[in-house]
């Protein structure tokens, strides 16, 4: 058995492909790559594969992660070249990372993510700035959230970690965020959206363009992105 990481994009019209759909098409790829993926074993084997942390449908990505379990060493170069040959344009492998050490599952290591979301506004430099000072230094926010209950109001503060201007023009700002992800804590960067529209009162508005950049684990306290972390640099 071979366990790697495959770190891969999900931009342009793949951006619409479901959480699912997804895994079937990486499924698809690596039969016709030719690449041995492991299954499971008992009644209802399937293939050793899953994916770090589901990405809401219409938002691109240029740092997604799988976990999977090969029943044959390729080489990193080998393996990248016959999966990207066989994937559809938008889903592309990055990187591709042995595991050596035990460490636990791709999904069970997030811990955060960084998105950038660009949107229209009117309003001064200045004026942006503080907005996202407003927003960092409330104790609270609160808003609806889904959880495993049900719909709850909750205080969604502390899941935001940063939110910076990245670029902006007289007409449209590019807002970088590091958000709570995973399993334990997650928050929705189109929640955020809300936020930024709301303490804005409105001047921030638009529909969204959502980047998700990179996934994040947390390391000595300190976020690491989740290549490094499964590869100990």
């Amino acid at each position: 058995m071979e366990r790697i990481l495959i770190k891969f994009t999900k931009n342009n019209e793949a951006r619409f492909i479901s959480h699912l759909d997804t895994m079937r098409t990486l499924q698809r790829a690596f039969r016709r790559a030719g690449i041995k993926v492991a299954y499971s074993k008992g009644y209802n084997p399937h293939p050793s594969l899953s994916i770090a942390a589901p990405l809401s449908l219409g938002i691109s990505s240029n740092g997604e992660y799988a976990d999977v379990e090969l029943s044959e060493y390729i080489p990193q170069e080998e393996f990248i070249k016959r999966l990207n040959e066989q994937l559809p344009q938008g889903i592309q492998v990055l990187k591709v990372i042995y595991i050596e050490k035990k460490l636990p599952p791709s999904m069970s290591a997030v811990m955060g993510a960084e998105y950038h979301i660009k949107l229209k506004h009117n309003l001064k430099f200045e004026d942006l700035t503080d907005v996202v000072n407003r927003i960092m230094s409330s104790k609270e926010i609160i808003k609806e959230k889904k959880t495993k209950t049900g719909v709850k109001m909750v205080n969604i503060r502390p899941l935001i970690r940063d939110i910076a201007i990245k670029a902006w023009n007289v007409d449209s700002v590019v807002f970088k965020c590091y958000l709570c992800a995973g399993s334990r804590y997650n928050l929705n960067p189109e929640i955020i959206v809300d936020v930024l529209k709301e303490y804005s009162e409105n001047r921030i508005y638009g529909f969204p363009e959502i980047v998700r950049e990179d996934i994040y684990s947390i390391e000595d306290e300190k976020w690491i992105v989740l290549d490094e972390y499964f590869s100990g640099k």
